[in-house]
């Protein structure tokens, strides 16, 4: 399986909202003593038979690179990726699914022609009324954010590891009744 944490490249945006993919993999990356390896516009990080692929080209072309890498067989992939709709800390996964406003995911669907792909969508929101996408996806989490982001991260990386070991429909059983346990 190649999993795809989506993000920015460059330190301007390391911290950053949109970036909670690129957090994620560079977790299981550090936890497991992975180092990448650069391919084309990726850095690659090899875990068992599994590849974590961090694109190197900014957001919007996240499809450029699934493609470069993935090709064919999009339902043996996995995109790890910020979404401003959930409430900061929640996770969910989805087999397939629409874009949702997320140019990323957008991009990887146009490219490789199928909304077919399966998802980890981690909660940045909620957005205010008036604050515009880009301004609040681009700006780094506040101080008191930071520990529910670490706990989402930790969430996504066990997540993963399910998905890995025991199959997409038995974490979506797993951690898409576990938000709903907790948001209430």
């Amino acid at each position: 399986m190649n999993i795809y944490g989506l993000g920015n490249p460059g330190v301007l945006y390391r911290d950053t909202r949109h970036n909670v993919g690129f957090m994620v993999i560079d977790r299981i990356a550090k936890d497991k003593g992975l180092r990448p390896t650069v391919k084309g516009n990726a850095l690659i990080y090899k875990w068992d038979i599994h590849r974590l692929i961090k694109p190197m080209l900014y957001m919007n072309n996240s499809g450029i690179v699934c493609r470069d890498i993935q090709a064919r067989f999009p339902s043996s992939m996995l995109v790890v990726y910020d979404d401003f709709y959930l409430p900061l800390g929640s996770i969910r996964i989805r087999k397939r699914g629409g874009d949702g406003g997320h140019k990323g995911i957008s991009s990887i669907i146009y490219v490789l022609e199928t909304e077919d792909i399966p998802r980890i969508r981690l909660g940045i929101g909620p957005i205010s009324n008036n604050s515009l996408v880009k301004d609040f996806v681009l700006k780094n989490f506040l101080p008191e954010e930071k520990e529910t982001v670490e706990q989402m991260i930790n969430t996504a990386v066990e997540a993963i590891e399910t998905i890995v070991n025991d199959g997409l429909e038995k974490a979506m059983n797993k951690f898409n009744a576990k938000r709903r346990v907790n948001e209430i």
